[in-house]
């Protein structure tokens, strides 16, 4: 047997080629990103559509199957479906990986744009975003509860943790859930509508038109333009009692009488039928869940969250409360 000997003419060279590796692995390895799930990019469309008071069958036939026949005609589409519920028609599509993830949106817009003059006039405008599942689930849940009333933890969870929390690099979205949904009722009285000779549907329109905000034209004002709009909300709820729903003439039709939304309805400000309750330790509380940005790294997202965490101070005397 015959061996063959070697030697390495330059063997600085090959050091500093090891040193360049090893100083690159461990430079990747610092900037590696950690994710929950792999980084899966699956182009998909979403068309909302809304129509207030349309039954699910109606949404179906005149709203969910036109826009479906439309984006039918988009190439490299892989799946197609759709769901038609109450007042709401949603379409998603999903396209195959030989299309730009980015651009999908915009051939979903074209095919829409054909049909839209065929939807009912009471529709809204079609919707149409990206479903992104990368940033879809939710990396962080923060749970705020303590002995003050739901709907004050709610004020601080909203104000105060939301925005600190939203203020992080890489958060997408911070959602909020367990807190009460405020509402205003607006309670028709039957029996003196009817005395009124009223309709339900002349209530309805004068709250429609009353409760306006919209542009009203510019004024140049000193070589400047001066956007004015023209805003009729109601700044409190019971400034809604002084909307007029029609002039009533008098006996002998020579003077009107207002008849104010006060006169047959009783307005309240109160909240939503709870469906859901989140609680900690047994104790009613307010969840608000974090997502990041498709491409941010969920540890230095959730170390971001915990140290907004530890600036606010969580504590009652520090939000204020007694």
């Amino acid at each position: 047997m015959q061996l063959t000997e070697f030697s390495l003419r330059n063997p600085l060279c090959v050091g500093l080629i090891a040193i360049s590796l090893a100083i690159f692995g461990l430079y990747a390895y610092l900037t590696l990103s950690i994710s929950i799930v792999p980084n899966i990019t699956q182009p998909t469309a979403v068309v909302s559509t809304t129509d207030p008071g349309a039954d699910p069958a109606t949404v179906e036939t005149q709203i969910t199957r036109p826009i479906e026949d439309a984006i039918a005609t988009v190439q490299n589409i892989k799946t197609l479906t759709s769901t038609s519920s109450q007042g709401l028609s949603v379409v998603a599509v999903g396209f195959t990986n030989n299309v730009n993830a980015d651009l999908v949106t915009i051939d979903v817009e074209r095919a829409v744009n054909t049909v839209r003059g065929t939807l009912p006039s009471t529709a809204s405008q079609p919707a149409i975003g990206k479903l992104d599942t990368n940033s879809a689930l939710p990396i962080l849940k923060v749970v705020l509860s303590g002995l003050q009333p739901l709907n004050q933890i709610e004020a601080v969870a909203e104000n105060q943790v939301q925005r600190a929390f939203q203020s992080v690099d890489g958060v997408g979205a911070v959602s909020l859930s367990g807190g009460p949904t405020r509402e205003i009722w607006v309670e028709v009285h039957p029996v003196r509508l009817q005395a009124y000779g009223l309709g339900i549907d002349t209530l309805t329109h004068a709250i429609q038109t009353s409760q306006l905000s919209q542009p009203a034209g510019l004024i140049l004002e000193a070589g400047c333009d001066v956007n004015v709009r023209l805003n009729s909300l109601a700044s409190d709820p019971q400034q809604l009692g002084n909307i007029v729903v029609a002039e009533l003439s008098t006996t002998a039709g020579a003077i009107s009488a207002p008849v104010h939304l006060s006169d047959v309805a009783t307005i309240s400000d109160t909240h939503a039928t709870t469906t859901s309750v989140d609680r900690y330790n047994g104790v009613p509380a307010v969840t608000l869940t974090v997502t990041k940005l498709a491409d941010a790294n969920t540890i230095d997202v959730s170390k971001g969250v915990r140290k907004q965490i530890a600036a606010l101070q969580i504590s009652p005397t520090s939000f204020g409360w007694n």
